[in-house]
């Protein structure tokens, strides 16, 4: 165990190159990732010597190492999707006090950013400090990328997260004094090219504008099994006649399981009003006793206590098939506020987190109003 302990500058060998991170492990087995500002609380490190593998909760997610005169090698295997897993490379060494170069401040502020893939704008809020250390996220309409941390200079501006679900890495050059051209790398599986302009006033799409509701599906069809044991049940009998808040989330999803938090505390603000909030769990693990596991770890961590349905596949043909009541499943997380007739009053799309700073402070405050205006 001895050998493992301590603080390790960490990374993930993609494709896109070193994908860095810190790693923590303690002498009684605690252990935590840093990216940027956020520590992670891990647990279950499973340690023989110099072998330790480590459950990365509540994800399917699992680093598996060794410790050497060198530092720590092995790999990270985390489940990708419905299909199948990623496996990077993993590597670490004893944490140094690195000096990163001149910074280059450039980089710092906001920018109106445009992914390849997406069709929505993005937006890049980046801090360089006199180190030359980045810190910052992107923030796209279906959500933000988390805490990233990295560097700036020389023109170069690099971002990286690693929070066991997720390996992100972001790499980017100036071409002008105000544009940005950059490549964007996720586990093994996904590369695609991003630009970025600086604008102090770029925003995204409104998430109350994403999704619609579609009024020919009634809560009485929406039958699904509760992961409490309680079988198979419609959505509007859980409801029963009281204003509701549909979460549509997934275990596997690092926003879903920050948001989870929130909604918990949104369902104890508005429950003396009769607000009842329900769970709809969208897996990645197509066996159902799997899936209802993975659901039950992910609210241990979360500590949400609403009522959960396990609805069936997270990839997004299959979620919308299996709840028409969307025009189609677009996000994890999403939010459908209904009053006691079922009917949809409002559908927020995605998450801005905590990685956002006071944006999802007034990402938060915007669904409070929303629901407090439906009852």
């Amino acid at each position: 165990m001895n050998s493992i302990v301590g603080d390790w500058d960490a990374h993930l060998e993609s494709a896109g190159g070193e994908l860095r991170f810190g790693l923590a492990i303690g002498e009684a087995g605690e252990a935590s990732l840093v990216n940027g500002d956020e520590v992670i609380q891990l647990g279950s490190l499973r340690a023989e010597g110099s072998r330790g593998r480590l459950w990365l909760r509540p994800y399917d997610s699992e680093l598996q190492f060794q410790a050497s005169g060198e530092g720590l090698a092995g790999e990270w295997v985390g489940r990708r999707d419905y299909e199948g897993f990623s496996r990077l490379a993993f590597r670490a060494k004893a944490r140094s006090e690195e000096h990163l170069g001149d910074p280059d401040l450039r980089f710092a502020g906001r920018w109106a950013v445009r992914f390849e893939s997406d069709a929505h704008p993005a937006v890049g809020v980046f801090r360089v400090d006199d180190l030359g250390r980045a810190r910052g996220t992107f923030q796209t309409a279906l959500g933000d990328f988390r805490f990233l941390g990295g560097s700036a200079r020389q023109g170069v501006l690099e971002l990286s997260c690693f929070d066991g679900a997720h390996a992100f890495l972001f790499r980017a050059r100036l071409t002008g004094a105000d544009q940005l051209e950059g490549e964007f790398w996720s586990g093994d599986h996904w590369q695609e090219s991003w630009t970025a302009e600086r604008d102090p006033d770029a925003a995204l799409t409104d998430p109350y504008t994403l999704n619609t509701w579609n009024p020919e599906v009634s809560l009485e069809s929406l039958v699904y099994s509760e992961v409490d044991g309680g079988g198979l049940g419609s959505l509007a009998t859980a409801l029963g006649g009281h204003p509701g808040l549909l979460y549509l989330y997934g275990s596997w999803c690092p926003n879903c399981t920050e948001s989870a938090r929130r909604v918990e505390a949104l369902q104890a603000r508005f429950a003396s009003q009769g607000l009842r909030t329900l769970g709809l769990a969208f897996e990645h693990l197509s066996d159902r006793h799997d899936a209802t596991e993975a659901v039950l770890a992910g609210r241990e961590v979360s500590g949400a206590t609403f009522p959960v349905f396990l609805v069936g596949s997270s990839e997004k043909s299959a979620a919308s098939a299996a709840f028409p009541a969307l025009d189609r499943v677009l996000s994890y997380p999403t939010f459908v506020g209904l009053d006691r007739e079922g009917v949809a009053r409002f559908i927020c799309t995605g998450f801005q987190g905590a990685a956002t700073g006071a944006e999802g402070e007034a990402f938060l405050e915007r669904l409070g109003e929303s629901l407090e205006a439906l009852l």
